[in-house]
């Protein structure tokens, strides 16, 4: 396969900022070099610096490349508009596009050798009958939808091609997922069988505010106010898996969205089990002296021996609890979706909902307990009905 020669730059320090310094050649392949300001500071920035460098190198290929269009191997320039995007986007979402773009799409489209220009609606239409073939749920098949069309706008809008196939491809309908609910009691149950597991404080943050389990890991001592009465999410811990099956667990300030950055009131049984893990810690500190892993002092969900609990390990661990005590089975992120239809059951506001589990767009919230609030609903007229009953209202109802 053809791939785009790449531009070469390198860094260069003027003013005690960084610059990227692109090479150039116009058209008697005389070198021209083009300078452009990081507006990073010298010190403690170099890593940063060739983050832009790379990310600056990878444009100025690809811009280099789009007035031949018609000579670009599709693969080739995907895979280049995948680096571009790395910049822009969370890791974990580069990670899920890079599965997608070395996996079934280039497992299809590798063997046709199709240049940029040559992918038209038929094509892709048979790639998505793959998808379909390998009996690949329709919400995935979505995923690459949305990849493929985000790709080919940034093609059309570089004027790479003239035309988006993807506008005539029909997007997957998309099956809603029912989540599983536990009830009041049922919380209550686990809550009492769990409560000497090493997952139990991560459990009760989950059950409590409906965090996302990234979130719910990232919760810090210093995000919590004891004495205001507050717990921050500003913070999330989440891991990353390499094609070679190997993992790495990170830790960061960037959350989803901005809609993620949220403050909860201390709720008084929360309150107790984070004092209580506080001693355990203080406990385990102890115990374990010197071996203590003390990378992750301000974090609440770690293990006796001071590491982080891993987000693998939570998924994993928490089916298996649930059956050794013949509690009936759920995700554990199902216990955010718990919290949600509590919220709805007692009558709480879908808008307030929204803010309280983090949604950006109110749809989302709406999309996925509206059902729910019906329910709600039904009781509290069926409450008002009995009320007005017992007041001597005739509510036509039959004795």
């Amino acid at each position: 396969m053809k791939f785009i020669k790449e531009v070469t730059g390198s860094l260069q320090v003027k003013n005690n900022i960084f610059y990227v310094v692109i090479n150039l050649y116009d058209e008697r392949g005389k070198r021209k070099p083009k300078w452009v300001s990081t507006g990073l500071p010298v010190r403690g920035n170099k890593r940063k610096a060739e983050e832009v460098l790379n990310q600056l190198k990878t444009e100025y290929t690809m811009k280099a490349a789009a007035p031949k269009g018609c000579d670009l191997d599709f693969l080739s320039y995907l895979r280049s508009w995948l680096e571009i995007k790395k910049g822009s986007i969370q890791e974990t979402t580069y990670e899920g596009y890079y599965g997608l773009i070395y996996g079934k799409i280039t497992q299809f489209f590798e063997p046709l050798e199709l240049k940029l220009q040559d992918v038209h609606e038929s094509a892709l239409e048979d790639f998505f009958q793959f998808l379909y073939d390998s009996d690949m749920s329709p919400n995935t098949v979505i995923h690459y939808y949305a990849v493929l069309m985000t790709f080919f706008k940034y093609a059309r809008k570089k004027k790479v091609i003239t035309v988006n196939p993807m506008e005539d491809v029909d997007k997957p309908s998309e099956i809603e997922y029912t989540a599983s609910f536990y009830s009041s009691q049922e919380i209550l149950d686990m809550l009492e069988a769990v409560k000497d597991d090493v997952l139990f404080t991560a459990i009760v943050l989950t059950s409590f505010y409906g965090l996302r389990r990234s979130e719910t890991l990232g919760v810090r001592w210093s995000s919590i106010d004891f004495e205001q009465k507050t717990v921050t999410i500003n913070h999330k811990v989440y891991q990353i898996h390499s094609q070679n099956e190997t993992s790495e667990v990170k830790t960061s300030n960037r959350m989803k969205t901005k809609a993620s950055l949220r403050t909860f009131p201390l709720i008084p049984f929360v309150e107790e089990t984070l004092l209580a893990a506080k001693e355990r810690q203080e406990n385990f500190k102890k115990v374990f002296k010197g071996s203590y892993n003390k990378q992750y002092l301000d974090y609440v969900c770690v293990r006796p021996d001071g590491e982080l609990i891993k987000p693998d390990y939570v998924s994993s661990h928490f089916p298996y609890l649930l059956k050794r005590h013949d509690l009936r089975v759920i995700r554990f992120h199902d216990l955010r979706h718990t919290c949600a239809s509590l919220l709805v059951a007692l009558g709480i506001p879908m808008k307030m909902i929204q803010e309280w589990l983090g949604h950006s767009v109110f749809q989302t919230t709406a999309n996925r307990y509206s059902h729910l609030s019906t329910d709600a609903k039904s009781i509290v007229a069926d409450s008002l009905a009995e009320k007005l009953k017992g007041n001597g209202v005739n509510t036509g109802k039959n004795d």
